[in-house]
């Protein structure tokens, strides 16, 4: 377990993430705290020993390069606390739509603007009505102006 943490926290170091970041974004994900602690300790210890080495002439003759294994494979993903790409907000629709509500009016000129509504659709009516009996009164007069 502690080797996939270790791993763990070799990869958000790798990506740029703080050691704080890293230990963070585990405990987040469901490991324990104390567990991943004990595996940051490693990171710490050894960034403390890489500090205090001693620098070799160069008179010696050159060791061989070390070959550094693979990290295991994590089991659980790395999830890190911020977000590597920046991703669009995702937007609620509870939340984004907005009900226009529409100007309270006073019902005195609600009621006045239906009386004038109601008249004039009286009036255009009952000249309509005048104009049918004009012409089925005068049909015969209209039937020779026309011919």
């Amino acid at each position: 377990m502690t080797d996939e943490l270790i791993g763990a926290i070799r990869n958000a170091l790798d990506r740029g993430s703080s050691l704080e970041q890293a230990v963070q974004s585990l405990i987040n994900a469901g490991y324990g705290q104390l567990e991943v602690n004990e595996a940051a300790k490693s990171f710490t210890q050894s960034a403390t020993s890489i500090s205090h080495t001693i620098v070799v002439p160069k008179s010696l003759p050159p060791s061989k390069p070390e070959v550094k294994p693979s990290p295991p494979s994590i089991s659980k993903p790395f999830v890190p606390s911020t977000p590597l790409f920046s991703s669009p907000k995702q937007i609620h629709p509870a939340s984004s739509i907005s009900v226009i509500q529409p100007p309270v009016r006073n019902p005195e000129e609600v009621n006045k603007e239906r009386k004038q509504t109601i008249a004039m659709l009286l009036a255009i009516l009952i000249l309509i009505l005048g104009i049918i009996i004009l012409v089925l009164m005068f049909k015969d007069q209209l039937l020779k102006l026309i011919s």
